[in-house]
């Protein structure tokens, strides 16, 4: 994102009904209902976030989310640069305090514990989605819907993007999970843990949906089910 510029003047009050904004743009829904008007910034990345995960990043043009945040196409290029760099901020905006809670997880983790257990480990790592989803509920969690996406997806733009935004928690962790299963080689390690990742975004689509697909489970029993899963498929092949 670009070094912020000088404040702009603030915008004049919206005078715009609520029901007109389309149903998807709940955020603006729920500012004007609120009494809360927010920053452009902050419109286009609420804006963004919704339309990536309802229709992925090809699929969305930068007029369609100005569009969405009642602003003009210049005010992308002023407060972020590019469609790309838009997607940086929407995706660090939300990915930056789940990645804060990994590493406070796994810290704790080995402050208290001098070899802890794989699958405490995967739980520091996996907990905090699940984390959001108990504290937004199933109806505000639209990033977790954009983060399934992307890793459903094979979208090159998405997927280097989320990758990027992965490295600082990845060079904290793989460490730990080496000393853990010392006879996988880095490459498989990190083969293996992508698979984790890709097996977690199912598993918080499927919470996210639990309530469609008529399944009694909550976010909680999916994920201890999550960490069983991935313990056992690192672990496979290593001598105990």
């Amino acid at each position: 994102m670009r070094p912020a510029k000088l404040r702009e003047r603030p915008e004049k009050t919206p005078t715009r009904d609520v029901e007109t904004f389309p149903d998807s743009n709940v955020y603006l829904k729920q500012s004007f209902e609120y009494g809360v008007i927010l920053d452009t910034s902050e419109r286009i990345l609420n804006a963004a976030e919704v339309l990536f995960a309802e229709r992925g990043f090809d699929a969305v043009s930068v007029r369609e989310i100005t569009g969405q945040a009642q602003t003009n196409l210049a005010s992308v290029n002023y407060h972020f640069g590019s469609k790309n760099e838009l997607l940086d901020a929407v995706l660090h905006r939300r990915l930056g305090p789940i990645n804060q809670r990994r590493m406070q997880q796994l810290d704790l983790l080995l402050a208290t514990q001098a070899k802890p257990e794989l699958s405490e480990v995967l739980r520091a790592f996996l907990d905090p989605p699940f984390q959001t989803i108990q504290e937004m509920g199933t109806e505000d969690a639209t990033f977790l819907r954009l983060l399934a996406r992307i890793h459903l997806e094979s979208n090159t733009t998405f997927t280097a993007r989320l990758k990027a935004q992965f490295n600082a928690v990845l060079s904290a962790f793989l460490p730990v999970l080496q000393s853990l299963l010392p006879d996988l080689t880095p490459e498989v390690l990190q083969q293996r843990l992508f698979f984790a990742i890709g097996s977690m975004s199912h598993a918080v689509a499927f919470a996210l949906n639990r309530q469609t697909l008529g399944v009694a489970a909550n976010p909680t029993a999916i994920l201890d089910q999550l960490i069983a899963f991935t313990t056992a498929g690192l672990s496979a092949g290593v001598k105990s």
